[in-house]
């Protein structure tokens, strides 16, 4: 029954009662039930006998009468009505039953009774009536009996205390009113107890118990509400206990609340033990902290004050203000953190939060793990977005995702975001960081994706591929396999095998090549060595530069040995400070001998150098004589001339051709040219800005010129993209024998052609090695368009971690917003209510 109201009856006039309401005085313990214009009252608590098992009213039955409807039934024994109330009780001149002091005759009663000294029960027929205007009562026992006074009951009938009736059948007792000065009442159905109601105590309400016999609260607990259930179950009794003040339990069986005003909806073994705290169902769910929740599901524990646990199986909290949603074989063991769903997620720090998956763990404070399985992150504000057995180790780390590359190395070969701002965005056995236990030495470095990689060194980046290494600080490795990029800001856009180990160092691509020295430049080719400070070598294969500035175009077996040394072609050894030498396509060895000589191995010009101040014979006759100063003009010259001395042309600053067979060199233009009276003019070349000297389409020796003064048509020039595929060939050659390495010309020509060159019928016949590192370019830009995306990718997969982590506060808020549980479990308290109206309508049948 619902009590709406709760004062002293002297108050009771106060209030102006609705039809259905309900009032309890607090000072007598009678509840009145409002009919729309009076307060009627209903029923009393009474004592409880536990040892008697009897319940006893200590005050006289609605007031100081009981009022009886009808006694219906017959009497037996040959006993006088008389005897059923002593000497109160007459028949009048008309048959009537009266009762002294209660009124009665006229109209009804019993008729054609016989008998001398009694009535005969023959007499009385179907549908007679015995009607008793009142009688006294002192008390009503735990089986329904009414005690004391003239009075007793038998199994259901009403008998006068001396036991001369057999039985007159009690079918209705009418009161307005029942009171009581026990301290209990109770109900009885069948001689089970189904209702207990205890008076107030002090400042405290009394208690409501319903349901099986045996549900109860512990002695000094006041204010508790059973409102149902209990059982004898297949194991013994499933009773509901109440065992703190205020407690409440709606229904169910074999549920337990003690703590103080803590409730348990229904459902079956749950326990509420923690103040103030709520367990929806479920079974075996036990919300042990203050104001902590289980909603339901199956063995959760919610430890933690104010902690949740939504549902699903055998989830565990013990930090205070933390959730878990649902899911199997969570648990919480710090604050505020919070786990989705799942399966066997643990969080072990304060502020984190697991999104879903399996078996994944947080150990860092303010950590996420938006989902996959057994990821740990095991660093403050580190994140992880999936995959498998991934780990951050570095605060602020990420690993975005991916799996160990082999399953039975699994702790060897996962990706590990090791020191603090570090990133991994997926791939198999890829590390950010050093793995050292110092997460301050490798910040900010990055693995993309690919197998097998390391950056182990601050703001160091590896793109992609398969076991590259970037261990130098703020070093690079695009792509590739098997690369190592160990100098502070080197760089290795691709290939296979390449090293770039000093600073500023840089390996385009290629196979095997090497830059080792600081700013050392190799752009492709195979098994180069740019071993020297900014050393560069363009492409080719097996080209070595070993001075600082020295240059190798490309080609094959040059080396560069000299600074500011140049040697190209094939075989070429510019062993001195700025020695220039050229080799041609035979393996035949050609090397300078002193600084600054020019040296070609070609069949025109016989193996000599050019010197300063001296001049040289290149054969005996015709002769060429170079001078790069005259004596006594006081200029460089050049000289061609017969064998006898005379006619020869000359090369002079300012210089024309004429009669006299002169070259002059005049003007700013830097280049060579024949004009309409044929003059050939040789710009001014100066020795820090001068240009290469190439052989033009007419077999001419011409200056290469690279200014847009000199050209026209520029456009964009679209390589074929395929200069990574050339592959190099060992072979010898057919004239002498000799063995090399390099490209060939035929297959050039079907990747790159325009890199090869053609003789006189249009065949392909040689290949511009110092063109092949352009055609790399498109390569490496690719590459660094490829970093940059990866860059992107990872922002956002970080975005993605962030909205993932957003997403977590949002479930935290949602779960939060499981307070208003409360609410519904309020809304199946008037359920209860209304249950109590239906034990107020047996109480009614009853009365």
């Amino acid at each position: 029954m619902d009590i709406e109201l709760r004062d002293e009856e002297a108050n009771l006039g106060d209030y102006t009662p609705t039809d259905g309401a309900k009032f309890l005085a607090t000072d007598t313990g009678v509840v009145y039930v409002g009919d729309g214009n009076d307060w009627n009252p209903a029923f009393i608590s009474a004592g409880y006998d536990q040892s008697a098992d009897e319940a006893t009213f200590t005050a006289t039955v609605v007031a100081p009468t009981l009022d009886v409807g009808s006694l219906t039934g017959q009497l037996t024994g040959g006993t006088e009505l008389t005897s059923i109330a002593g000497t109160n009780l007459s028949i009048d001149s008309n048959g009537q039953l009266n009762a002294a002091g209660g009124g009665g005759g006229g109209g009804g009663g019993i008729s054609s009774l016989s008998g001398g000294d009694g009535i005969d029960p023959d007499s009385i027929g179907d549908g007679d009536t015995v009607s008793v205007a009142w009688g006294d009562a002192a008390g009503l026992g735990s089986n329904g009996e009414i005690t004391g006074g003239n009075w007793t009951t038998s199994g259901g009938y009403l008998e006068p205390s001396d036991n001369n009736v057999d039985g007159i059948d009690v079918e209705e007792v009418r009161a307005p009113r029942l009171t009581t000065q026990a301290s209990s009442f109770e109900v009885f159905v069948s001689g089970k107890q189904v209702l207990e109601l205890t008076s107030e105590s002090g400042s405290d309400s009394g208690n409501f118990i319903a349901g099986y016999s045996v549900n109860g609260t512990d002695t000094g607990v006041n204010g508790a509400v059973i409102g149902g259930g209990g059982r004898e179950g297949q194991s013994g009794v499933e009773q509901n206990s109440v065992t703190a003040s205020y407690g409440t339990i709606g229904g169910g069986a074999d549920n337990e609340v003690s703590g103080k005003e803590a409730t348990i909806a229904g459902g079956q073994t749950n326990k509420a033990s923690g103040d103030k705290a709520a367990v929806g169902g479920g079974e075996d769910n036990q919300a042990l902290g203050p104001h902590s929740t289980v909603a339901g599901g199956d063995g959760n524990v919610a430890d933690g004050e104010t902690s949740t646990v939504g549902g699903g199986n055998n989830n565990s909290i013990t930090g205070e203000d933390s959730t878990i949603a649902g899911g199997t074989g969570n648990n919480i063991s710090e604050d505020n953190a919070a786990i989705a769903g799942g399966n066997g997620n643990e969080i072990t720090n304060n502020t984190s939060a697991i999104g879903g998956g399996a078996l994944n763990k947080v150990n860092g404070q303010w950590g996420v793990v938006a989902g996959g399985e057994s990821n740990t992150a095991d660093a403050n504000h580190s994140a992880i977005g999936g995959g498998l057995q991934n780990r951050t180790l570095g605060r602020y780390s990420t690993v975005a995702g991916g799996a160990p590359s082999d399953f039975n190395n699994i702790s060897g070969t996962r990706n590990v975001a090791a020191d603090n701002y570090c990133t991994v965005g997926g791939g198999g056995n890829n590390r950010a960081g050093t793995d050292d236990g110092n997460p301050q030495n490798a910040t900010h470095a990055t693995v993309s994706g690919g197998k097998g990689n390391r950056a182990t060194a601050e703001d160091a980046t590896v793109g992609g591929g398969e076991n590259n290494k970037a261990t130098g600080t703020r070093a690079t490795v695009a792509g590739g396999a098997n690369h190592e990029a160990t100098g502070n800001r080197s760089t290795i856009g691709g290939g296979a095998n390449n090293d770039a180990k000093s600073f500023d160092a840089t390996v385009a691509g290629g196979v095997q090549n090497k830059a080792n020295a600081g700013q050392a430049t190799v752009g492709g080719g195979g098994g180069n060595e740019a071993g020297a400070e900014s050393a560069t070598i363009g492409g080719g294969d097996s080209n070595a530069v070993s001075a600082k500035w020295g240059t190798v175009p490309g080609g094959q077996n040059n080396k560069a040995g000299g600074s500011h040394s140049f040697a190209a072609g094939r075989a070429a050894k510019a062993n001195e400070d700025g020695s220039f030498v050229v080799g041609d396509h035979t393996t035949n060895q050609v090397s300078s001998t002193a600084a600054d000589q020019a040296v070609f191995q070609q069949e025109l010009i016989s193996r000599n150098t050019i010197k300063a101040g001296d001049s040289y014979m290149f054969s005996d006759f015709p002769n060429i004589s170079i001078e790069t100063f005259n004596p006594t003009l006081g200029e460089p010259q050049l000289v061609l001339a017969s064998g006898s001395g005379g006619g020869s042309v000359s090369v002079l600053p300012g210089g024309s051709l004429s009669a006299g067979g002169r070259v002059q060199s005049f003007g700013d233009d830097n280049g060579v040219a024949a004009n309409f009276s044929g003059n050939v003019i040789i710009g001014n070349l100066q020795s820090d800005t001068g240009s290469n000297v190439v052989i033009n389409a007419d077999d001419e020796l011409a200056v290469e010129s690279s200014s847009a003064r000199h050209k026209t048509n520029i456009q964009s020039h679209a390589t074929s993209g395929n200069a990574l595929d050339l592959q190099l060939h060992s072979f010898e050659y057919e004239d002498t024998g000799s063995e090399d390495v390099g490209l060939i010309a035929e297959e050039v020509e079907n990747h790159v052609p325009e890199i090869v060159t053609y003789d006189d019928e249009g065949r392909p016949y040689g290949v511009k090695y110092d063109r092949v590192g352009l055609h790399l370019v498109p390569e490496v830009r690719e590459n660094r368009e490829r970093l940059d995306d990866q860059r992107d990718r990872i922002e956002r997969l970080e975005s993605r971690v962030q909205r993932e982590t957003e997403t977590a506060n949002a479930l935290r808020k949602e779960l939060t917003d499981k307070d208003e549980r409360i609410d519904e479990l309020e809304a199946e308290n008037e359920q209860l209510r209304e249950r109590l109206t239906a034990i107020e309508e047996r109480l009614d049948d009853i009365a």
